[in-house]
């Protein structure tokens, strides 16, 4: 409490500092739909920023206060576990509907 936050891991810093990472996300879903560690990747590296974002504000401002470090590792790896399937899915269905492809 009464730290100064790093500007990346800032609520008001997120928008501008995962610019680069949602860019690489972006630039891997046009150049190179099908691979699937530039997938895996780009979304371990976004949630590993949203976590670290929503650590940082969680708000407690004494010892036992916001979320326990097991909520927040927990809520990390579910996310985890939900958006890389689903970016991966996602990827991979995408070629294979005529409606999507160039």
């Amino acid at each position: 409490a009464g730290n100064p936050l790093p500007m990346p891991l800032r609520g008001c810093g997120w928008a501008l500092c995962n610019t680069p990472t949602i860019a690489f996300m972006v630039s891997s879903a046009l150049h190179h739909p099908t691979c699937t560690r530039r997938i895996v990747f780009g979304q371990w590296l976004n949630q590993t920023h949203l976590a670290g974002v929503t650590w940082c504000n969680r708000g407690a401002s004494a010892e036992g206060d916001g979320p326990s470090t097991a909520v927040v590792a927990a809520s990390y790896i579910g996310a985890l576990v939900t958006a890389i399937p689903i970016a991966v899915g996602g990827g991979k269905l995408s070629q294979r509907s005529p409606l999507l492809k160039p």
